[in-house]
């Protein structure tokens, strides 16, 4: 296997994420849904589970860029909007840290996988087995 500088920093940030398999989500959240022109920047949205701070708004292109306060290792993404779209401004939110599946990613009880990934994985070492 060929191994640069941008596949050897990608194997690092995986091991990184592997030993982690926790993250940092909003369990529960109090919103307010806005229009786009309705946000300013500091505020913060509800984006899928997670938090997310407003940085800069740049209305001529009609982009957001957030940063994801779950994540402290997140930098601010450009996020494209049109006037139409809903946004949820978070008023109040409580997060917690789940644990997920190192392989699929689904929440889980304990261990690093899921019942289903665990199959999955023990029936391929019995195919290559063959």
């Amino acid at each position: 296997m060929f191994l640069n500088l941008h596949n050897l920093l990608f194997y690092f940030h995986f091991l990184e994420v592997k030993e982690k398999m926790e993250i940092k989500v909003v369990k529960t959240a109090k919103v307010e849904p806005v229009r786009p022109k309705d946000l300013q920047v500091g505020d913060e949205i509800l984006k899928g589970r997670s938090r997310w701070r407003i940085d800069k708004i740049d209305w001529e292109a009609r982009t957001l860029y957030i940063t994801n306060v779950s994540n402290q290792d997140s930098s601010a993404l450009p996020d494209r909007f049109e006037v139409y779209d809903v946004y949820y401004r978070i008023i109040e939110c409580r997060e917690a840290y789940i644990r997920i599946c190192s392989r699929c990613g689904k929440e889980i009880e304990s261990g690093d996988m899921c019942d289903k990934c665990k199959e999955a994985v023990k029936r391929k070492k019995q195919y290559a087995e063959l």
